[in-house]
């Protein structure tokens, strides 16, 4: 693997590896329009085509891309595995997977706003004149 991944879960008694990357979905990729699709299902599909062709995973290494759209919504296989990953930490005490899963959706949701705003903080002070940043911070009327 020539990139590292965003988060890696080594099991050391399973001897596997979970590998989980994030893709931000603004957007359909590259503007590609796909039937049927929407934008998490495509960020999905562009990070496991990314890694095809980048990288050879062994067969104890896992691929999770964890997308996430500009709203905050996860893509299924994230949510998936987090409800996965809880459940078997919890070992079976709901109230306990309820506050993991419930702790989890909202550490990555601060961090994910943070990065959108972090970016649109970039860009305002990379695209927009010092002194329209006032009128932009301006509530709309109407």
């Amino acid at each position: 693997m020539n990139r590292p991944a965003d988060v890696a879960i080594y099991n050391i008694v399973e001897k596997t590896t979970i590998i989980l990357d994030v893709r931000t979905c603004a957007m359909p990729a590259s503007g590609v329009r796909i039937k049927d699709l929407n934008p998490l299902q495509i960020g999905a599909r562009d990070k496991y085509d990314h890694y095809a062709k980048t990288c050879e995973f062994p067969a104890h290494v896992k691929l999770i891309p964890i997308c996430v759209d500009t709203y905050g919504r996860f893509g299924n296989e994230f949510l998936e595995f987090l409800s996965w990953y809880c459940k078997r930490a919890a070992k079976g005490d709901q109230v306990f997977y309820d506050l993991l899963i419930t702790r989890a959706r909202t550490i990555i949701a601060a961090a994910h706003a943070n990065s959108v705003g972090r970016i649109l903080r970039r860009a305002m002070e990379t695209c927009v004149s010092e002194s329209d940043h006032a009128i932009l911070a301006q509530r709309a009327i109407g």
